[in-house]
């Protein structure tokens, strides 16, 4: 049932759903363990309970979720956003390009990190809150998940 807030959680979470099995970019941030943040765009896939994503081995994004675990994806324009709170849950490295990660990744984002040049890694991210609204009508009741658990 849509409350005067908006739409309903249960018509939230279908649009979350829609937003994650996209597989398309979300702005991405992470924070250094003394608290800098960092904020990239990234491709991702929704394997159906994680986001993964890669990124270069060497980079500040790669540091922070070896450091911290922690990070926070947004998609979406300012009047229909999606806030994914998410924790690391594994990580590996793309090698060759030809693990089953990598393949899934690559069909979903249409490029294999595998196959790039560079030392590239695959993080699997576990949603723990996610949040999703439009614009300041729909702030009361964005939450959708909450402590992993969809409401």
């Amino acid at each position: 049932m849509a409350t005067s807030s908006g739409r309903s959680t249960d018509e939230r979470k279908r649009d979350v759903l829609a937003v994650l099995e996209r597989n398309g970019d979300a702005f991405f941030a992470t924070a250094s363990r003394d608290g800098k943040p960092h904020l990239i765009v990234v491709a991702n896939w929704w394997n159906g309970s994680e986001i993964v994503l890669a990124t270069m081995t060497s980079t500040r994004t790669a540091r922070n979720l070896t450091e911290g675990a922690m990070a926070r994806l947004a998609y979406g324009p300012s009047n229909d956003v999606v806030m994914v709170d998410a924790r690391v849950a594994a990580s590996e490295p793309a090698g060759d390009g030809s693990s089953e990660l990598a393949h899934g990744f690559a069909g979903a984002c249409g490029w294999n990190p595998g196959e790039e040049s560079g030392d590239w890694t695959f993080y699997c991210l576990e949603p723990r809150q996610i949040q999703a609204y439009r614009g300041h009508e729909e702030t009361a009741g964005r939450g959708v998940m909450i402590r992993g658990e969809w409401l």
